[in-house]
């Protein structure tokens, strides 16, 4: 068997067994996984031990592993807080390419080089690479300000400097002028267009038109992703940016618990990405470290001028806005490694020759130390983040145990939707799908069956959302006993119920069944009206009496809430009815919803139904807050609203009771219940 290897089946044999065991041995000796692909890279690739070569095969599948991470980073990026951190997110991008810049130019021209050449050097490490964006995933960091500022920043600086790449080559080839500029400005304005009237039109049709489709959904996923690639190449653009943009214009339409959101990063962290380790390990060639010293003066000159200036900008960028040091670090770690603008700026820079060789070499050792240097840092701040109580799961949030009765199959998959967005992250609680057979003996077998059946579709489903679940099977005559027995045993925090459309127009109360399990049982109640998937929706209405704030339960409501507008992404806009502006706006502050969430406030005598009307698009979801019958937070219209949009087909809709009392502790009202139907028996 000759070396390099030419086999396919020998290529990715070894290939995937490196994937496997030296990820495995680097977090052995305490060094994130991604540094044991680099040297898997290094070691396999041809300046290695030459088993197999940068060939073809690897260099795009490299560069797919490229995209895919950019693509990635822009489909679970906090657009809410990326607007709210606006202000950072430009300041800090400023400041990241600036500072590399200004102190790269500056030093390349004191070590003799042109100022092209020394502006061109500059530029490769005033951009950066998400390398360690997994790392911060993993963690459940993604929606911290720091790591929106450093994504926001990353969209920023690596526009600017490939946008001055293309500059500095055209102006040595001497054809800067009004032609370049036309050209640059009609092929910036294409690429616009192409997002704005093409692909996002297209995709809200794919996402918001049909119900979800495994295969279909992701595979649109990819068209979406390499077109727009493809579309950004050809315009003469860099295609790390169209990669982003696509992520962008996906971002709403993906919920982040869904089992879409779940393959997309299986599949990039664990094919396209490693792939992209393994082709850039595999240019590193050891011996540059014995070639002559001008290579290691200018690597020396390029590591120190990374890290000392992105450095400089997270440092400032923290002190400005008062982060942490663990944050800082954070910023630093996600925002020095250099691999996909620094190689397009090296290899554009060598062809017109403006640089030569010994930077070329230099730019390797460049990209070897940021690759390692990087999730080092990543992960030690987010351990730091994640001690400090600075993780996106709030202090004091208590996991939610979900309960899901199911009893109409044409509704299962979207109750499941919602439990799993309303079920939160970061948790190892199970989802607890129910079935309650209402069977008599003779009949008893076969409905079981068909209950396994249902429960069966269930796993699959939270399965596919990595999401474990502990599926309930009740015997019960009597539904609601049945639904309120499972959740005392299983002490669920959490009922979400489907709405019984079965009701005559013009009906006051919610159903035998739900009447009976939001009375009796002391658990958090959604009764769920959804007729198109929760990605169809751009905004949830939130509407809320003032008299709910006296509920104990009110602000696990809240949290509930967020965790389906975070799950959705979408903002929320919040109304309050009875209580005046200042009113409102003391409590909204006091409330776990997002900072940017609207308000809306409306008096106690207004025509709910009518108001409403003004308010709720075609788009929204409508939330109402309920109160249970004869309690001080009981509104009788709210509780009738729901019916009315019901009635006429227009809205899905969630009615949401907050629990009272102990949540997962037999209620006294149940016990004499169930104490005076079984005497009955006897």
């Amino acid at each position: 068997m000759s070396l390099p290897l030419t086999e396919p089946a020998y290529i990715l044999a070894l290939v995937v067994l490196g994937f496997l065991v030296l990820p495995m041995l680097a977090e052995r000796l305490r060094v994130p996984g991604m540094v044991g692909i680099l040297a898997a890279g290094a070691l396999m690739g041809p300046n290695g031990l030459g088993l197999i070569e940068r060939g073809e095969a690897i260099v795009v599948l490299g560069a797919g592993g490229l995209f895919y991470l950019m693509f990635m980073a822009g489909i679970e990026l906090d657009l809410a807080g990326f607007v709210r951190e606006r202000r950072r997110t430009m300041v800090f991008g400023a400041l990241t390419f600036l500072i590399p810049q200004g102190v790269g130019t500056l030093v390349f021209l004191q070590l003799g080089y042109g100022f092209l050449a020394s502006a061109l050097i500059a530029s490769m490490f005033a951009s950066h690479t998400l390398l360690a964006y997994p790392i911060v995933s993993r963690m459940g960091l993604v929606r911290r300000p720091a790591v929106t500022m450093a994504v926001g920043g990353t969209l920023i600086t690596d526009t600017v400097a490939l946008m001055l790449l293309g500059v500095i080559a055209a102006a040595h080839l001497g054809d800067v002028g009004p032609r370049f500029w036309g050209v640059l400005l009609a092929s910036i304005l294409a690429l616009y267009v192409f997002i704005r009237w093409i692909l996002l039109p297209a995709s809200e049709f794919f996402f918001r038109r049909r119900r979800p489709q495994d295969v279909q959904d992701f595979i649109f996923v990819l068209v979406a992703l390499f077109v727009t690639v493809g579309v950004t190449r050809g315009l003469g653009i860099e295609p790390i940016l169209g990669a982003f943009f696509a992520g962008l214009v996906l971002n709403r339409l993906v919920p982040a618990t869904s089992a879409l959101s779940n393959r997309i990063h299986f599949f990039g962290n664990s094919f396209f990405v490693p792939f992209f380790l393994l082709s850039v390990g595999m240019l590193v060639d050891v011996r540059i470290l014995v070639g002559g010293p001008e290579v290691w003066l200018v690597a020396a000159s390029m590591i120190a001028c990374t890290l000392v200036s992105k450095w400089a900008a997270a440092f400032l960028a923290s002190r400005f806005f008062g982060q942490s040091r663990a944050e800082c670090t954070m910023v630093v770690g996600l925002t020095i490694t250099q691999a996909a603008a620094t190689l397009a700026a090296t290899l554009v820079g060598f062809e017109v020759g403006l640089i030569g060789e010994e930077v070329l070499n230099a730019v390797v050792l460049l990209i070897l130390a940021t690759c390692v240097l990087s999730p080092l840092l990543v992960e030690r701040a987010g351990r730091a983040m994640v001690e400090d109580g600075s993780a996106e799961q709030e202090s004091g949030e208590v996991p939610r145990r979900v309960l899901v009765p199911m009893a109409n199959p044409a509704t299962a998959d979207q109750l499941l939707e919602l439990a799993l967005a309303l079920r939160g992250q970061g948790h190892d609680e199970p989802l607890q799908p129910l079935f309650v057979v209402r069977e008599p003996p003779h009949r008893l077998s076969a409905a079981i069956a068909e209950s396994e059946r249902m429960l069966a579709s269930a796993r699959k489903v939270a399965a596919a959302s990595a999401v474990p679940v502990r599926a309930l099977t009740r015997v019960d005559m009597d539904a609601s006993r049945g639904i309120l027995r499972a959740s005392i045993e299983a002490r669920s925090s959490l009922i979400i119920m489907g709405w019984d459309a079965s009701l005559p127009a013009g009906a006051m109360r919610l159903g035998r069944i739900l009447d009976s399990v939001i009375e009796q049982s002391t658990a958090e109640v959604h009764v769920a009206c959804l007729k198109e998937s929760l990605r169809s929706f751009e905004r949830i209405v939130l509407v809320v009496h003032y008299s709910a704030r006296l509920l104990s339960g009110v602000r696990e409501v809240m949290t509930s809430v967020r965790h389906l507008a975070n799950s959705c992404r979408a903002p929320i806009h919040l109304v309050v009815v009875g209580a005046d502006e200042s009113q409102a706006r003391t409590w909204l502050h006091d409330l776990p919803l997002p900072a940017e969430s609207s308000l809306r406030v409306l008096p106690d005598d207004v025509h709910l139904s009518i108001a409403l009307l003004g308010i709720v698009k075609a788009a929204d979801l409508p939330v109402f807050i309920g109160g249970r019958e004869h309690t001080v937070a009981w509104q009788k219209d709210i509780h009738a609203i729901p019916r009315r949009l019901e009635e006429v087909g227009a809205h899905s809709f969630l009615l949401v009771y907050p629990a009272v009392g102990q949540v997962g502790v037999m209620d006294n009202r149940f016990l004499q219940w169930t104490y005076g139907f079984t005497e009955k028996l006897h």
